[in-house]
């Protein structure tokens, strides 16, 4: 009998043992186990960071776009009248000789005629003619600050506010007086151009 007991201890013994180790076993394969629903959380945070660190935010993107080519078309007014050739023909009236070696892609056909208009560039069949030449800037003029004002189907227009001094030397100036222009660049075959641009010296 007494031997009888022990081997049924025994027995309970095994048994309690294996249900320990099938126990063990089964959670520790759980908890080894991802589950997808955390997966898919942490790929998408991870990914967003990524993309958070790696991309700009669309509107600054936007606004850095609209700075470049705003900084590229000032650029391209002054080189234009520091480097034109001309012949003057009579008071007030000079051949331009040199048209050809400016480049003006950039511009659509609309920034292009703001350019001849500003300027007083006139087209007589090909042949470039401008009043009088522009040389030096206006030295009231001190800086343009472009904010995004809106954007839409492919068209983004910009404000520009352009600040001179009033009164005063530019680095010390004491009356500040600011003037506001739209900024107008469009989509054309994936290229941004500009559209409308005033020169604000």
């Amino acid at each position: 009998m007494e031997k009888r007991n022990i081997i049924i201890t025994y027995i309970l013994l095994i048994i309690i043992i294996i249900v320990l180790l099938i126990m063990v076993f089964y959670y520790k394969g759980l908890s080894n186990k991802v589950c997808p629903k955390c997966e898919n959380n942490n790929t998408s945070t991870t990914t967003d960071t990524n993309q958070k660190n790696n991309e700009l935010p669309k509107e600054e993107n936007v606004i850095n776009i609209g700075k470049t080519l705003w900084n590229n078309t000032y650029n391209l007014y002054w080189n234009f009248m520091k480097n034109i050739e001309y012949t003057e023909i009579s008071l007030g009236e000079n051949k331009i000789n040199n048209m050809n070696d400016f480049n003006f892609t950039s511009l659509t056909n609309n920034a292009l005629n703001e350019l001849y208009n500003s300027l007083n560039i006139k087209n007589n069949n090909g042949t470039y003619y401008i009043d009088s030449i522009r040389t030096k800037e206006d030295t009231t003029y001190m800086i343009s600050e472009i904010t995004l004002k809106e954007n839409k189907d492919n068209k983004i227009t910009y404000n520009v506010e352009s600040k001179y001094c009033a009164s005063g030397e530019k680095n010390n100036c004491k009356d500040i007086a600011n003037v506001n222009n739209d900024f107008i660049i469009i989509k054309v075959n994936n290229d941004y151009k500009v559209e409308s641009f005033v020169l604000p010296d």
